[in-house]
């Protein structure tokens, strides 16, 4: 079984990287360099894993934010050869992608999908107040955006002082926990996935306001009290 990882620059990333380079042998990991996170996130972020600070893993290709699909990258993937491909956190795969691995590619989305697909699911979850929404999905990769079959999923444990920044890294600790414990499932083929019947709302980048973010700061604690009090 010969494995990659395509993931991004941030510490998130490199956590998850780390994880998987423990738990089984990663032929090379391929990191898509993205600009800086805001300065409360990276803050949160060298709270939550500050371990990764200083790790790299002893194989990689990296390549400029969008690259991931490019003639390099697909040349890197190809000769290696792998049998499944674990991602988190690159830019949106292409088919010429995605169907090279026998396996098929594995993602992590912060989000429970059936709710909420695309970024910054957590965000919209309190922002729309459906903390349901919160939480971990590991699915296969398609042509879609996060509506894969999906292999398991989780829900975010909340507590009543956390900010959104806190909200976001539980749920993506979430995923890589989730993921390590389905790893063996997933290598071994004993998957039994399941087909998203309900396609959650799809939110990008561009949907994102400082309006949202005020709204989203005003709800989040009575959010959190709510659900945690049903």
């Amino acid at each position: 079984m010969k494995a990659l990882v395509i993931t991004s620059n941030h510490l998130r990333h490199k956590s998850f990287a780390k994880m998987l380079c423990e738990e089984i042998e990663i032929a090379k990991v391929i990191i898509e360099k993205k600009p800086a996170v805001e300065e409360s996130q990276q803050e949160k972020e060298e709270i939550y894993f500050k371990d990764c600070i200083d790790w790299e893993p002893s194989d990689f290709f990296i390549c400029d934010q969008g690259k991931v699909n490019s003639p390099e990258v697909i040349d890197q993937i190809k000769s290696e050869g792998p049998d499944i491909i674990f991602t988190f956190g690159c830019s949106l795969l292409k088919k010429e992608v995605f169907s090279i691995p026998k396996k098929g590619c594995v993602n992590i989305h912060t989000g429970m999908v059936q709710y909420f697909r695309g970024v910054d699911s957590p965000f919209w979850a309190i922002y729309e107040e459906k903390p349901e929404g919160i939480g971990a999905t590991i699915h296969y990769i398609d042509d879609s955006i996060d509506a894969g079959e999906i292999i398991a999923q989780r829900s975010t444990p909340l507590s009543i002082d956390d900010n959104i920044d806190d909200v976001f890294i539980k749920s993506c600790i979430t995923g890589f926990d989730l993921l390590k414990e389905k790893l063996s499932v997933i290598i071994e083929d004993r998957v039994e996935p399941v087909v998203l019947k309900t396609r959650g709302k799809l939110y990008q980048k561009k949907n994102k306001t400082d309006r949202h973010a005020f709204d989203v700061d005003e709800k989040i604690k009575r959010v959190i009290r709510e659900y945690l009090n049903d």
